[in-house]
């Protein structure tokens, strides 16, 4: 089977040690192909973990801001 592909909105305490974590141990189940984080550090982290696209890779979820 086909593992489901997402988006993370907010890499904070439960997205980078909860959701993060369960995607890289059970990839597959969950594989990640989008962050949206304001933080650029803990941005760049899940990124790189998770080899996204810095095109998927946002600051904010508002297209008009």
């Amino acid at each position: 089977m086909k593992p489901v592909t997402a988006i993370l909105i907010g890499a904070g305490q439960r997205g980078m040690n909860t959701y993060a974590t369960y995607a890289l141990e059970h990839p597959d189940e969950i594989r990640f192909v989008g962050i949206c984080e304001p933080d650029e550090r803990r941005r760049s982290e899940f990124s790189l973990v998770h080899n996204i696209d810095p095109d998927n890779a946002w600051a904010n979820w508002n297209p008009n801001k």
